[in-house]
């Protein structure tokens, strides 16, 4: 239009910004002011404000970056920094040879890439987008939850959000107050005057704001890549800091005597801001070493066996370790459903055929599900998970699934497990009050097989494979990696099964985990035990004695790793001895009272 039409670049780029700000405004209320469907559960209307709040955050930053770039076409060319031919020809050819080497040498081709774009932008993107690195940077973007994500800091994003703008801003005010030869008191220039050249006003490098702006807005789709943004957004602050202060001073300096130079900070100022710097580095790193050694290499109060740096930085000490050890003794075979994020660990943790290659128990779904998956298997688990029509039916209802609805929702998951040859269930402990676990908790053809402090692992005993290893359970055959977990199994087999035969081990074997590893749930295992009136006085006798040792040896627990096992147990004998000793309850309940606002307060200290 501007060469037909000889039409001057001023107006022509005004035109088309005043026509995308038009254009804009005319859908934005609409697409802005968008009402929540009536007959949506809470649930539900939480996960489509979260998807709406996330598609309004991606329009926004689209129309934004739209803008700035159509205003920096505007500019003339000289305005901007240029890279060399040279230097464009090399970028690209490391490119092209990087991304040649990627497909050739990587056993999976190109399926880091479909990966990334296959949660990013496909149409499933937001479907995929479950696990917390994916979730947005900020937590009131997500409504799938009320808990704080604990992958990232939101707080420091936030901060370097707002720097960022703050500081691009002030540049952008200060780059376009660049004095002109018409300021110059006492005469009127000529036409062709320009600057004097004491100081080279800075170019715009659009690339590198580019790339800023585009890894912060990667960071807030998905927090996982906060710490990147940070990485490259904090350099871009300070050139941008830096060069405002040059302009902001030469244009100063232009004003009151012109002279177009920037001010530079006299010999005294800046050996005392080097002195400045140095110190805050200095303090930085004695407050972040302590922190680290505290979090890292202290003992750990979450756990006393998986306490490397690598564990506590990955929460890797949940992985399934030792029930990958009990698949792999007990040759257990077939197909599990397990849970999507945990998939690649249950896979690693197996010895697979030496021929083959492949893993003995063959996995529902994969960690990586977005590579190797279509949506609609990912879809299928998910359904399997949530309990199918019969638990989504009851939940857009009152929201909560009655006890008949429970068992008519776990024959459903049994009839899918049926059709799809799983005889194996493996959960986490965070999925012991899922729908799935409780729901086939209550089918008489699903038992527990292993149990610990991480993972339970249910079995159908209508198969032969789950009968066999439920009586190689019963009959003290059956591998288990530590006591700890053998006795925690046992004693469960024996009470979901109703082995009359056993039940005088029950006390034995729960005493002799809770004596092997103090963990809560073997705790909780006694408190139940106590139902049996014979066994409830030895019980509350043997949880008073750990509870009046835990209390006289606190100071040296805490100093010990797993703390917070011992420090959660101490609170479950608490609350049950405050119902064994009435006369006592006011005292234990505020005892346990203390413990868990102490699991609180120690927590946070933890946590980097």
């Amino acid at each position: 239009m501007t060469v037909l039409k000889h039409i001057k670049t001023g107006p022509f780029y005004a035109y088309h910004i005043g026509a995308g700000v038009i254009y804009f405004l005319s859908i934005a209320p609409r697409f802005f002011l968008t009402q929540v469907p009536r007959n949506l559960t809470p649930q539900f209307k939480d996960i489509y404000s979260s998807f709406v709040l996330s598609s309004q955050m991606s329009v926004l930053f689209v129309f934004i970056v739209g803008g700035l770039l159509i205003l920096a076409m505007a500019l003339k060319k000289e305005r901007f920094v240029a890279l060399p031919a040279k230097g464009i020809y090399h970028t690209i050819g490391a490119g092209v040879v990087a991304f040649i080497a990627m497909i050739i040498f990587n056993p999976f081709h190109l399926t880091n890439l479909t990966h990334t774009f296959e949660i990013s932008l496909s149409k499933h993107a937001e479907s995929w987008r479950q696990v917390n690195e994916w979730k947005p940077a900020f937590d009131f973007m997500d409504k799938t939850t009320s808990t704080p994500n604990p992958v990232g800091d939101q707080e420091a994003f936030g901060v370097l959000c707002i720097l960022m703008g703050a500081v691009l801003l002030v540049w952008l005010v200060a780059y376009f107050s660049r004095p002109r030869p018409t300021q110059r008191k006492g005469r009127r220039p000529s036409k062709n005057e320009t600057l004097p050249t004491d100081f080279q006003w800075p170019k715009i490098n659009l690339a590198i704001i580019v790339l800023s702006f585009l890894t912060i807005y990667m960071a807030i789709r998905s927090r996982r890549f906060i710490a990147i943004a940070g990485l490259v957004a904090c350099p871009v602050i300070a050139l941008l800091i830096f060069q405002g202060w040059q302009m902001i001073t030469a244009r100063r300096q232009w004003k009151k005597n012109g002279i177009l130079n920037a001010t530079t900070l006299s010999p005294t100022l800046q050996n005392g801001l080097r002195i400045g710097i140095a110190l805050a580095v200095l303090a930085l790193s004695i407050i972040w070493g302590d922190k680290y050694k505290r979090v890292y290499l202290d003992p750990w109060p979450t756990d006393d066996r998986y306490n490397s740096v690598f564990m506590r930085m990955t929460a890797s000490h949940l992985k399934p370790f030792e029930v990958s050890e009990f698949i792999n003794d007990n040759q257990i075979s077939g197909r599990v459903f397990n849970y999507w994020t945990e998939g690649g660990a249950v896979a690693f943790g197996q010895t697979p055929d030496p021929k083959t290659g492949q893993t003995p128990l063959k996995l529902f779904m994969d960690g990586r599900a977005q590579a190797a998956y279509d949506h609609s298997i990912f879809r299928l688990w998910q359904t399997i998970h949530a309990g199918g029509p019969i638990a989504m039916k009851a939940k857009r209802g009152n929201g909560r699934i009655s006890p008949e609805q429970m068992k008519e929702v776990g024959n459903w998951i049994n009839d899918q497990l049926n059709n799809y040859d799983t005889w194996v269930v493996l959960m986490p402990k965070p999925q012991m009050n899922s729908t799935l676990m409780r729901a086939l908790k209550q089918t008489p053809n699903w038992k527990t097989a292993y149990l610990d402090s991480t993972q339970h692992l249910l079995v159908n005993i209508e198969t032969p494979q789950g009968r066999e290893l439920i009586d190689k359970i019963l009959e003290n055959k059956a591998v288990f990696p530590d006591a700890y977990s053998k006795n925690m199994t046992t004693l469960t087999v024996i009470l979901e099964n109703k082995n009359r035969e056993r039940f005088n081990d029950l006390y034995p074997l729960t005493k002799a985990a809770f004596d092997e590893y103090p963990f809560p749930a073997a705790a909780i295992a006694m408190t139940r035990l106590s139902k049996m009136p014979a066994l409830k006085p030895q019980i509350a006798a043997d949880l008073q004695a750990y509870l009046d040792d835990f209390v006289q040896r606190q100071d040296d627990y805490r100093k010990q790793g797993g703390y917070f096992h011992r420090l959660a147990s101490a609170e479950v004998a608490a609350g049950f001895l405050s119902r064994f000793h009435p006369e006592e309850k006011k005292e234990l309940e505020e005892l346990a009272a203390t413990f868990r606002k102490n699991w609180k307060s120690l927590n946070s200290r933890y946590i980097w």
